[in-house]
């Protein structure tokens, strides 16, 4: 197989935990409010969490402790938002994981679209006393991909780009069905639904963008036949409300 290396840039963040094995709890003592303290934030972690749940670690933990912990971005996670649409290719890829140094991850709320079947939509974090250890946007890393040939690799890549410029197309049209309230009472919903369109309609100007992890919602895992209103289709809609990108989104270089 040859190796090939490539590089991975987060264009919003980034979710990945073993979240059916593992979670910490204030009241369990694996951490205190001061253990997160550092991590408070008005738009990132405005609230002190009483569950964290991890980025993907190396060992065992029995407390909170992101100075010292082993992070790493799975292999796995990087093949599956590859070849989840394409299992032919599958058996032909091997991903190494990516370590992923601490000060690339941070601590932060869910912010999420409330009540979409309501006549008054709102954003506002999610389940607050949650706190999600996350990659933060903007930042880069190296990997590396075994393959039969990087002709192969490139298909591959080509073939993950397209379906998920198929899912943001799908997403921009559920967003625009969700328009219909009133104005005049959900001004600031519409606005944030704005936000989010022009930062997809901006991954769409990028060429080799994926989306992985967990948290990006229904129509960003899955492509759908047919129309797309939020009347047939309740698609959670989670945002990062710093850049207003939905979680994600990463772009792949091969050289």
């Amino acid at each position: 197989m040859e190796k090939i290396t490539y590089k991975l840039q987060t264009l919003s963040s980034l979710i990945v935990s073993p979240r059916n094995t593992m979670a910490w709890y204030e009241t369990l003592g694996a951490y205190s409010e001061e253990d997160v303290r550092v991590s408070l934030d008005e738009k990132r972690l405005p609230n002190t969490p009483n569950i964290i749940y991890p980025f993907y670690q190396y060992g065992e933990y029995d407390k909170y402790d992101p100075k010292h912990a082993e992070y790493y971005l799975p292999g796995s996670s990087i093949k599956g938002a590859l070849c989840s649409m394409q299992k032919e290719h599958g058996e032909f890829i091997m991903v190494d994981d990516i370590k992923i140094e601490n000060e690339y991850i941070e601590l932060r709320n869910l912010f999420k679209a409330q009540g979409i079947q309501e006549s008054t939509p709102k954003w506002d974090y999610y389940f607050d006393g949650l706190g999600i250890e996350m990659i933060k946007e903007d930042e880069g890393f190296q990997g590396t991909i075994f393959a039969d040939t990087k002709e192969r690799m490139y298909e591959v890549l080509k073939n993950a780009s397209i379906l998920t410029q198929e899912k943001i197309k799908q997403m921009i049209l559920y967003l625009n069905s969700l328009k219909t309230v009133e104005e005049d009472k959900n001004r600031e919903f519409l606005n944030g639904v704005d936000s989010v369109i022009a930062a997809l309609k901006n991954f769409q100007r990028k060429e080799n963008v994926i989306i992985m992890g967990g948290y990006k919602g229904f129509l960003h895992s899955l492509k759908i036949d047919g129309d797309i209103n939020e009347k047939e289709i309740a698609s959670a809609l989670y945002i990062d409300p710093i850049t207003s990108c939905p979680h994600g989104f990463v772009k792949i270089e091969i050289y």
